[in-house]
């Protein structure tokens, strides 16, 4: 078509029919806008920027850049926050990724294709209609920024390098690129296939003063990427690299033919199975055909264009970068094994490449005779019905549903908000996150709805931390009496509201007493099953604790002597390392003599189960979990926790029990947090629990450490919250755990001291120093009744021992007790200290040794030719060995 022709056919007011068109298209949505909770974050940072904060990334996560919140902050800022001016921000995205659509079929093929892929791609699929209005985060902005670095790849390749622009073009896409990283890494779908055929046309690129400048471009476009791993400890580079689930290759490629073809072409919808995934029956399949049939052309003309590029380097006609860039798309997805996230947001890039190929498969039979002509009009024509049925079906017009849903929404957050405020709440617990975000984003933050296990946003878990109120919010049978139950094991006191199907928790107080963990020294355990390993519950070791290894299931349970008759007991604390391994349900009976037996807490634990923080609020923590069951104040000695419910699929595990009696002082975060400054400074890291460290500076909250995750450390544990093992640490600990957190810390080897106000005590930490000497020769032990001895084969002066369990085992320094004896006939008990290696773990409440051994006895040099160790409770395992160390003569 000659350049004459092409005015002629192809005016400007065509473009503007077609942008008004996409505009209507997406505008259909503006009618009842949908919203999920990724969605409705990016909204919530918009807000936030609004605010005078600029969140680099998307919240919760080390990828996926701010670009679209950055966007919708301006649209607030000129229209006001709501949903319809939230979806401005795609929309704006979407209308530059259809303009380079039609740049770059212009630039290929000419007016007419381009015209044909910028109408097609402002009808649909209705997959991408739906990443043009959704505010998804990132992919649409991705999309964008890719079909852009694709045109301006074209244009470098229609240029001599070294000529007037070719600079510029370098920079232009240094900083696109760079701006696609920040966006999302897989911006390589774009940046590969570019810079490959870019360096093909250019070999000497590199050595070009004008590639120094599209590096620095990068870089620079990049920049929120770089600083938000500065000031993170490269966790991105952790994320990329750290091992996640993913399917095989051809798995994937599977996924992408079977399941995301059909849905990202417009023939199925992906929420449907059966004959209701299909659009438009016969259509549907006419048009995949037809589709097909295009792509095989494509692969073979196009295909012809990559050839001459990878030979000559100077030939062809721009389509190769479309085709590379199908192969890159494919190949990444494979190998990065996407298919196993089941979604097909992944495989939204091929949007660069789908308008595109169809019209060129269009535009060329135009050029054949008029039989072909029709056919290429009619296939053409079936494509749009089918766009324009798929689009329909799923937007307000089609569905009747939305509009009421999208309008109940609203009225729920605003009924809801409007509720909380005039009880005094500011921040509400929902455990659902795919309805907390929304309603903060629908009622415009007038309650911070959070998610109870982890929110997104820490911020709006500290802020609820220092509320003066808070609330919870549940729906559903048998959700809200699970949550009145649980609320009533910690000894709340609240009142309650039902609102719109939901029910309201508020005015929670937290019980009268505050507990002082007792010392586990002189308790004795039973458990069943496993009773050889329940003094790992009372070790002071968070490696290591007493688990069940056949599910949850009824008739399980630890029993718990104090030793002696307490006063006041009121709490039972349970670590359970990941929330799943809590208890599914539990009875927790107590007594003073072993005979007779009160019922003290029966509940069914919430998913995540919580404890107290900061005195009078309350935390769940999905990793690193602890459960507390409160009951009124009595004088016990036996505690039996039984299992009475059914969990099939995780094991019940107690890492550590902490039993607690009334007296501890109350805890003030806030006064304490200001103590804390003042004593230390803001630049001290400090590891303290929840409720304080909402109260204290960025510079001072605990730290998750970005390290891998060694092989002696269980997977129920997380490697983050692995301390650094030889510099001084400095903990925060309410006051009533200070007793429990120094024993661990001496348990470690560690020296610390303390001070105390405000109801925390300050523990001043530093690591071990070094032993005199490594253990010496190994002694194995024989089996005597309950004990197990050594003779050592001569009189030695002890200075330590390292006790050696079997490959495989652990061995708890709970209950141990060591005789020596000089003729193996008159034993004497041995004054020891017990001492896990030093490693330290944070467990969100309180520190805990780390490592699971081997445990090593330190002496006073006692003389001793035979020694008999034994353990009040279970016996000790058999094949154990002892390392011994020796006083120098």
């Amino acid at each position: 078509m000659s350049l004459v022709e092409e005015k002629k056919a192809s005016p400007v007011w065509w473009i503007a029919v077609i942008a008004l068109l996409a505009l209507a298209v997406r505008g259909i949505f503006f009618l009842a806008p949908s919203l999920d909770s990724d969605q409705a974050v990016v909204g919530l940072m918009g807000m936030d920027i609004l605010n005078g904060h600029l969140p680099l990334m998307f919240w919760g996560q080390d990828y996926g850049g701010s670009l679209e919140s950055i966007v919708a902050a301006g649209f607030f800022a000129l229209f006001g926050v709501s949903r319809q001016t939230l979806y401005l921000s795609p929309t704006f995205m979407s209308l530059f990724y259809l303009a380079a659509v039609y740049l770059i079929g212009r630039e290929i093929w000419g007016r007419r294709a381009g015209l044909v892929a910028l109408f097609l791609a402002s009808l649909g699929p209705f997959y991408l209609i739906w990443h043009s209005v959704l505010p998804r985060a990132i992919y649409i902005d991705t999309l964008a920024l890719g079909v852009w670095l694709i045109w301006i790849t074209l244009r470098a390749l229609r240029k001599e390098p070294g000529a007037r622009g070719y600079a510029r073009l370098c920079a232009v896409f240094g900083l696109v690129a760079g701006v696609a990283v920040w966006c999302h890494m897989l911006a390589v779908y774009f940046i590969l296939p570019c810079a490959l055929v870019w360096w093909r046309r250019d070999p000497r690129l590199v050595i070009r003063p004008s590639f120094a400048l599209m590096m620095a471009a990068f870089f620079l476009g990049s920049l929120p990427l770089w600083w938000h791993n500065l000031a993170t400890d490269w966790s991105t580079y952790y994320f990329m690299f750290h091992p996640k689930p993913k399917e095989p290759f051809w798995q994937s490629l599977r996924f992408i033919w079977q399941r995301s073809l059909p849905v990202l072409l417009g023939a199925h919808y992906f929420a449907l199975m059966g004959k209701e995934a299909v659009v438009v029956p016969g259509l549907s399949q006419a048009v995949l055909g037809f589709t097909g049939l295009s792509a095989l052309a494509g692969l073979v003309f196009w295909g012809k264009n990559l050839l001459k590029r990878v030979i000559w380097g100077d030939r062809g006609d721009g389509s190769e970068v479309l085709l590379l860039t199908v192969f890159t798309v494919v190949l990444v997805f494979g190998a990065m094994g996407l298919s196993s996230s089941g979604t097909h947001r992944y495989l939204v890039p091929l949007y660069a490449v789908w308008p595109l190929l169809m019209a060129w498969a269009f535009d060329r039979l135009q050029d054949r005779g008029t039989a072909i002509k029709v056919a290429g009009w009619a296939g053409l024509a079936a494509v749009v019905v089918l766009l324009a049925v798929g689009v329909y079906r799923i937007s307000p017009l089609g569905d009747p549903t939305l509009k009421p849903r999208y309008e109940g929404q609203t009225a729920l957050a605003r009924d809801m908000a409007g509720f909380l405020a005039s009880q005094g709440v500011s921040h509400a617990y929902v455990s659902h996150y795919w309805v907390a975000p929304v309603l903060t984003f629908d009622c415009r933050q007038q309650v911070v709805f959070v998610v109870s296990r982890k929110d997104r946003n820490p911020d709006f878990e500290r802020g609820l931390l220092r509320a003066k109120r808070f609330a919870f919010c549940e729906i559903g049978d048998p959700a809200v009496p699970r949550l009145r139950d649980n609320l009533l094991s910690v000894g709340a006191r609240f009142q309650e509201h039902e609102l719109r199907g939901w029910r309201l928790f508020y005015n929670v107080t937290p019980p009268p007493e505050h507990p002082q963990a007792l010392s586990p020294a002189d308790w004795r355990m039973e458990a069943h099953p496993n009773p050889f390993w329940s003094p790992r519950a009372v070790d002071y070791n968070a490696n290591l604790g007493w688990r069940t290894l056949q599910g949850q299931k009824p008739d399980q349970r630890l029993l718990v002597d104090l030793g002696r008759e307490v006063p006041g007991v009121c709490q039972v604390l349970l670590f359970n390392g990941m929330a799943e391994e809590a208890p599914h349900r539990i009875l927790v009976m107590g007594s003073a003599d072993g005979r007779t037996w009160d019922r003290l807490v029966e509940v069914e634990g919430d998913p995540v189960p919580y404890a107290w923080t900061g005195g009078d609020k309350l935390v769940a923590l999905r990793f690193d979990n602890w459960q507390e069951l409160r009951f009124a104040p009595r004088n016990l000695r036996y505690l039996s926790l039984e299992q009475i419910g059914h969990r099939p699929k995780w094991n019940w595990s107690v890492l550590e029990i902490l039993v607690g009696q009334a007296g501890a002082p109350k805890p003030e975060p806030s006064a304490a947090a200001a103590w804390l400054r003042q004593e230390l400074g803001k630049g001290t890291r400090v590891w303290c629990p929840p409720g304080l460290a909402a109260w204290l500076p960025e510079g001072m909250r605990p730290l998750a450490y970005r390290h891998g995750h060694p092989d002696w450390l269980p997977g129920y544990l997380q490697a983050p919250w692995l301390l650094p093992p030889n510099q001084r640490l400095y903990f925060a600990v309410e006051s009533g755990r200070a007793g429990y957190a120094l024993a661990a810390l001496a348990s470690a080897g560690w020296r610390a001291t303390a001070k105390t106000a405000h109801g925390y005590s300050l523990i001043t930490a530093d690591p071990p120093q070094a032993p005199a000497a490594g253990p010496g020769r190994q002694v194995s032990l024989r089996p005597e009744g309950p004990a197990m001895s050594a003779d050592l084969g001569a009189v030695q002066k002890l200075r330590a021992l390292e006790l050696l369990p079997p490959e495989g085992q652990a061995l708890s320094l709970a209950g141990l007790r060591l005789e020596l004896s000089l003729d193996g006939e008159h034993y004497a008990p041995a004054p020891f200290k017990a001492l896990w290696l030093p490693r330290l773990y944070w467990s969100g409440l309180t520190p805990m040794a780390a490592a699971p051994g081997p445990v090593r006895l330190e002496l006073d040099s006692p003389a001793a030719r035979y020694l008999r160790l034994s353990r009040q409770g279970p016996p000790l395992p058999p094949g154990l060995a002892v390392g011994i160390s020796v006083a120098e003569k």
